[in-house]
């Protein structure tokens, strides 16, 4: 018994018998979350944990004095800070919260257009090993994708 559902499991990830998503067929503008939420680079981290428990995210695209976008921040990046930074055990370990966001963000932010297929989107988070990217129109961020955006494609 054990053995067919091994085959079963097999035959269902074999590529010629790929399963058509409903990524397929769709564009970023469909399912992009056009209200965007940034975040400052010169934020302490202990104001960006703040925006991100108020707002109800977990990752932003930054900012810098003059509107420019200049990274991406997440709550990955913050656990990372605290870790380089002594850990939750130090007696330190608050001193990470005076960091600003320019000090622990992704620099190199991945943007698609609006015209851009899901299913590239998809490739595109999965190969970077990211949750998010923005979605860019005549140069100006007009969205954001999360992961989370993707599987709720998949599921509805």
């Amino acid at each position: 018994m054990n053995g067919n559902i091994f085959k079963m499991i097999e035959h269902r990830q074999s590529p010629t018998h790929a399963r058509i998503s409903v990524l397929d067929d769709r564009v970023a503008a469909e399912i992009m979350t056009a209200k965007v939420l940034l975040a400052d680079s010169d934020w302490t981290l202990s104001r960006l944990t703040s925006f991100f428990k108020e707002h109800k995210i977990s990752g932003a695209p930054v900012n810098d004095s003059t509107g420019r976008l200049v990274g991406v921040v997440s709550l990955t990046d913050i656990l990372i800070a605290q870790q380089l930074n002594g850990g939750s055990h130090s007696a330190n370990n608050l001193d990470y919260l005076q960091l600003n966001v320019a000090d622990i963000m992704t620099h190199n932010v991945k943007v698609v257009t609006m015209n851009t297929p899901l299913f590239k989107v998809a490739n595109l988070m999965v190969t970077n090993n990211i949750h998010r990217v923005m979605v860019a129109h005549d140069k100006k961020i007009v969205g954001i994708i999360s992961s989370l955006d993707m599987l709720r494609q998949e599921i509805s």
